[in-house]
């Protein structure tokens, strides 16, 4: 019995460490390529023997024309993708303590109906998004992504925050802070979000790399060079006749460090906020 149980435990394990090295194998190859002279792009081999950083070098410093505007990029991928989550975490936060814990019309409504936008692809509303940030001259201004962006991650973070408040916040600790003369607004403030630091840490995560990975409202609103993200400047390096595989991999590890480095610091709250908001809808 014993032995059958370590064969079925070794062929699990076989599976799980080939399954991870086919995961792991387009990173690693991403990265080799950035590092590897040109002449060994094209190799076979998985290491090299001459690595360089004359890539990163480029690409930092926009020294090439293909990559003189990829710190301008990075920098608008931070920008559009720290408003969208702040913007987000303060809409879906003051929403939800609003269906968790006060009573106003059609409350039920609003609370079973809130994630019923996600029934529609964003593709579609491309066009009437385009026309409403047209009509206020939002074009190529950084609030036409982060308006859009905040618009379709709140109602996800709205709904994981009102479950964790209504089934692991009681009611009793909102009375007691109302009897000795806190109000709404205290309440909310210095309780609900204060107990909800995990979940928001998660959530706000979500709502960054969401923004982060965005590539068709950014195509539609901007016009100018200038307000690009990195992901439309690795595809603008690849559509040339001559593909300079060492800057763009170089490009994709570096756009790459900033999600992995966020995750890794804020690791056990985001465990932890996704396990609080799995709860029972």
């Amino acid at each position: 019995m014993n032995l059958k149980a370590d064969r079925i435990s070794f062929i699990i394990n076989t599976l799980v460490i080939v399954i991870v090295i086919a995961e792991l194998f387009p990173v690693w190859w991403m990265i080799l390529t950035s590092i590897r002279p040109q002449e060994e792009w094209f190799s076979i081999l998985p290491w090299t023997l001459k690595p360089k950083l004359d890539f990163y070098v480029e690409v930092l410093f926009g020294t090439k024309y293909s990559t003189e505007l990829y710190p301008r990029h990075l920098l608008n991928s931070i920008i559009y993708s720290v408003g969208s989550a702040l913007l987000t975490l303060f809409v879906s936060s003051l929403a939800a303590y609003a269906l968790a814990r006060l009573k106003f019309f059609g409350k039920k409504f609003v609370s079973r109906s809130i994630l019923f936008t996600y029934l529609f692809p964003s593709s579609i509303l491309s066009i009437s998004l385009f026309d409403l940030m047209s009509s206020y001259n939002l074009l190529d201004n950084p609030l036409s992504v982060i308006l859009t962006m905040s618009t379709f991650t709140s109602p996800f973070c709205t709904w994981v925050l009102r479950e964790y408040i209504n089934s692991s916040i009681p009611v009793a600790i909102d009375e007691a802070a109302f009897i000795d003369g806190a109000s709404k607004l205290k309440v909310f403030s210095g309780i609900i979000i204060p107990l909800c630091a995990p979940n928001i840490v998660s959530l706000g995560m979500y709502s960054f790399l969401t923004t982060w990975n965005e590539y068709l409202y950014i195509m539609i609103y901007m016009s100018k060079k200038t307000m690009f993200t990195v992901p439309i400047t690795i595809t603008l390096a690849m559509a040339g006749d001559q593909i300079i595989w060492g800057q763009v991999m170089a490009m994709a590890v570096l756009y790459s460090v900033i999600p992995v480095t966020i995750y890794y610091a804020f690791e056990k709250y985001l465990v932890k906020g996704f396990l609080s908001g799995a709860v029972k809808a």
